[in-house]
């Protein structure tokens, strides 16, 4: 887990929010009905929501978009989407979503239930982009 830290402390440019608490993390899970992978929740707990390599990581409890509030819209919106994942990238590309289960592994997720594995974890993730 802490791999993830150490990656994302590599980067030379990256944005971030700040850390989430253990107690708003355990309220998403709570309204998701899914655990966080133990990867994400480190990566929130040190950075909150991240900008690393164009890419934008959603974190928890934001004002206008969060892991909660994009994976609701995504379940309300698509009856297709998988109940056992939760978004944590908005691609903004042709709705394509980044989603990820509690094991940590990542998925693209298009509208109408196209679920392509994109790695086995965000550390992964960040090193192909």
């Amino acid at each position: 887990m802490n791999n993830i830290i150490a990656t994302i402390e590599s980067f030379k440019r990256k944005m971030f929010t700040g850390s989430v608490s253990s107690d708003l993390i355990a309220n998403a899970e709570n309204e998701l009905g899914i655990s966080i992978a133990p990867e994400y929740k480190e990566v929130l707990k040190y950075f909150g929501s991240l900008c690393v390599k164009g890419e934008e990581f959603l974190g928890i409890d934001c004002d206008n978009y969060d892991v909660v509030k994009a994976t609701n819209e995504a379940r309300k919106n698509d009856k297709n989407f998988p109940l056992d994942m939760y978004v944590i990238e908005n691609t903004s590309i042709d709705g394509i979503l980044i989603i990820q289960n509690s094991a940590g592994e990542l998925f693209s997720y298009q509208p109408n239930g196209k679920v392509q594995h994109v790695a086995t974890c965000l550390d992964e993730y960040l090193q192909t982009l």
